[in-house]
């Protein structure tokens, strides 16, 4: 008997993805974001 790990593994279909260009951009705009307050950090502001 498959555990539900097994399962949801076996249904996964990366083909799928690579059409989802909508989903896509937002991981790549969140990521961006993430990026850009991280290195935002580092940036000193006065008072």
């Amino acid at each position: 008997m498959a555990s539900a790990a097994e399962q949801l593994a076996s249904n996964v279909n990366l083909g799928a993805f690579s059409k989802a260009t909508e989903l896509k951009k937002r991981i790549w705009f969140t990521l961006g974001a993430l990026i850009v307050y991280r290195l935002g950090t580092f940036i000193p502001l006065p008072g």
